[in-house]
């Protein structure tokens, strides 16, 4: 029992921890699978009963790649906001807008809306110069999460309607390492795949962008487009069970074409974000 309630502890707490700010729905190295740790563990070991309403309030820092593979690193921030309500509906800068349609103890699966931020060429004028932008955009996302105690499995397939138009998938694992009442700490890894029409927008050189800029035409293919290594780590101020920090890393490698592409400076990228919270 002494086992249980550990993690129970370590799942119970992290899953109080919301998506930190809107770095997680532009093309990142952040995972997925960190946009909401801990959530369907906690149903898990509540055996279903979670409260009516869950909501989180924020703000959130983040060093990351000016664009993926970018070897300009830049620092952004931006606002918390994660409501859940019962194992039914949620809006979340990270999560986007969405409902859990099909739902049980150890598994949830859904559909959402977000957002993708894009790509501008004044992200990083070495390399974008002539390129063009890629333009913010609505991404609708279907998703399933399942826990084969102690990992917890997703999976994700989501589509930019705007200029980044394309399709995005990813597969991921993660399962808690550490946990106390002062906070638990995940440990998780992620693959992506994408299809032609998305590598060629984030990857390839058109023969028009080759003329403006100083890259050959290059053909990005669909297929493997990187994978991640992630932590996450969550930890309640002392003496409050309200104000919380959150602590997010990846490391991505770019493959498959992306790793092969012109515009690409660094192949492996990181990504570290801070996030202060106040939960109600």
């Amino acid at each position: 029992m002494a086992g249980l309630r550990y993690w129970m502890v370590a799942v119970m707490v992290a899953a109080l921890a919301a998506a930190p700010a809107a770095r997680a729905q532009t093309p990142s190295p952040q995972a997925e699978w960190q946009l909401s740790p801990g959530i369907q563990l906690e149903k898990y070991y509540r055996d279903g009963q979670i409260p009516d309403w869950a909501v989180l309030l924020g703000g959130a820092v983040e060093s990351k790649p000016a664009y993926p593979g970018s070897g300009r690193w830049i620092v952004d921030g931006g606002p918390v906001v994660d409501i859940r309500y019962r194992d039914l509906a949620f809006l979340s800068v990270g999560e986007g807008l969405g409902v859990n349609l099909l739902r049980g103890k150890a598994w949830r699966a859904g559909l959402s809306v977000g957002y993708d931020l894009g790509r501008a060429e004044s992200d990083d004028r070495t390399h974008l110069n002539g390129m063009g932008d890629i333009d913010p955009a609505a991404v609708p996302k279907a998703f399933a999460e399942v826990v084969l105690f102690p990992v917890t499995v997703r999976a994700d397939l989501r589509r930019s309607l705007g200029s980044g138009d394309g399709w995005i998938g990813d597969l991921a694992a993660y399962l808690p390492v550490a946990g106390s009442d002062a906070g638990a700490l995940f440990v998780g890894t992620s693959a992506s795949f994408a299809d032609d029409r998305y590598m060629q927008t984030w990857y390839g050189v058109t023969n028009a962008q080759a003329a403006r800029s100083v890259h050959p035409a290059y053909r990005a293919g669909g297929g493997l487009e990187s994978v991640r290594a992630s932590l996450t780590g969550v930890w309640f101020f002392v003496g409050d069970q309200h104000w919380l920090l959150e602590g997010d890393a990846s490391v991505q490698r770019l493959l498959g074409s992306a790793d092969g592409s012109p515009i690409v400076g660094e192949t492996l990228n990181g990504v570290i974000t801070v996030t202060v919270g106040y939960r109600f």
